[in-house]
């Protein structure tokens, strides 16, 4: 027998079957429930016919998958909803200061995200690399010394003078990940999703300008390194000392040799010549997208500079830096796919709104600004 699904959610039988069998298993699985046990309570005749349940090789009822949902203690949709994300995908936040509450209630925000993304792409197969090209990447330069990896990333990707211009552009193309820029929580910085086929990056498009290529670098080491250092689920701005975890201490070299290259730095600093150090330091962070402080910090790692050059120069390159417009919602690899799932009638333009938490209006305008216009333009 079929379940009821409203009609701007439907799906194949197929994948409807194997998304509920997943959840039902997830959940079952993070509340230590065994399979005979959830059978007794399922008034199923054995722990078999769990099995069969949770591997897809039979459907479940309406009246079935209702009692698994009172079973487990969510609403219904939890179980049945492709829109959002349940017993599946990690995070990992860098944060400054927030609540528990705050958190949750983001990450369960971007999880609809993230399925909205992947339910709406599904029929234009732009799913980008598998979690073994993500491996592949992180092998060709696991073990070696961070500059000689980045170096490398640095140029297979083409990075050119200034990577921070094209490194969002760079990991859309080879990791196949999105990066989205979105009205997080105040104290929420940066976040991943890592989630197969569907790694996601989170930005807070309010963030000042010169922070943004260095925590799309740390995102992308923790993306890459993610099996091998999986990283917590909470890490703060600044980590109490002494308390810094090798994978956080990875992911913050590897943005900086990333974004500020040891062979372009070099290149840099000779070309120098006599120019003051303070003026070139704020020219050159401005080119590279970094703050004063970071430029420095890098500079003092390569060996360019002695710290007692930095303190009067940092202090006025500090008073320097400017906040910049926010930037647009999302990005175009995101609501590209969204869109075409509205104008194929496959997903209700006010369904995809409210889960972006737009208004329809918002959304139609959202959509014409990156060039992915709706067919029927704006909706009444």
């Amino acid at each position: 027998m079929s379940i009821p699904v409203p009609d701007a959610q439907r799906m194949p039988m197929n994948e409807q079957t194997t998304l509920i069998a997943a959840r039902i298993r997830s959940l079952r699985m993070a509340q230590h429930i065994s399979q005979q046990a959830f059978a007794s309570a399922m008034g199923l005749e054995s722990r078999r016919s769990v099995a069969a349940i949770e591997s897809a090789a039979r459907g479940v009822t309406p009246e079935e998958l209702a009692r698994a949902a009172e079973l487990l203690g969510v609403e219904l949709d939890a179980l049945r909803d492709p829109f959002r994300l349940v017993g599946e995908g990690r995070f990992s936040f860098r944060v400054q200061a927030i609540t528990a509450a705050e958190l949750s209630q983001f990450e369960d925000r971007a999880g609809r995200w993230v399925a909205t993304y992947r339910e709406c792409a599904r029929p234009l197969a732009e799913t980008g690399p598998s979690g073994g090209a993500k491996r592949r990447i992180f092998s060709a330069w696991e073990g070696e010394d961070v500059e000689v990896a980045c170096r490398k990333l640095w140029m297979a990707w083409d990075l050119g003078p200034a990577p921070a211009e094209r490194l969002g552009q760079a990991i859309e193309q080879h990791v196949g990940a999105l990066i989205l820029n979105v009205d997080g929580p105040e104290g929420l910085s940066s976040g991943v999703c890592y989630l197969r086929d569907h790694h996601t990056i989170f930005l807070n498009r309010g963030a000042a300008p010169e922070r943004r290529a260095l925590d799309i670098a740390r995102a992308l080491f923790r993306l890459l390194a993610w099996e091998e250092l999986p990283p917590g689920r909470i890490e703060r701005d600044v980590p109490p000392r002494g308390r810094v975890s090798r994978g956080r201490q990875l992911a913050d070299s590897f943005a900086a040799a990333l974004v500020m290259p040891s062979l372009l730095m070099q290149a840099r600093w000779a070309a120098r010549l006599r120019e003051d150090l303070g003026t070139w330091m704020l020219r050159t962070s401005g080119h590279l997208q970094v703050s004063v402080p970071a430029l420095g910090a890098r500079l003092l790692e390569l060996g360019l500079v002695q710290d007692g050059q930095l303190v009067s120069t940092l202090a006025h390159g500090a008073q320097q830096q400017h906040r910049a417009e926010p930037r647009m919602l999302f990005s175009r690899m995101f609501i590209a796919p969204i869109a075409d799932a509205v104008n194929s009638r496959r997903l209700l333009v006010r369904r995809a709104a409210g889960i972006l938490e737009l208004s329809p209006l918002a959304f139609a305008e959202l959509c014409r600004a990156y060039g992915c216009p709706l067919r029927d333009g704006l909706p009444p």
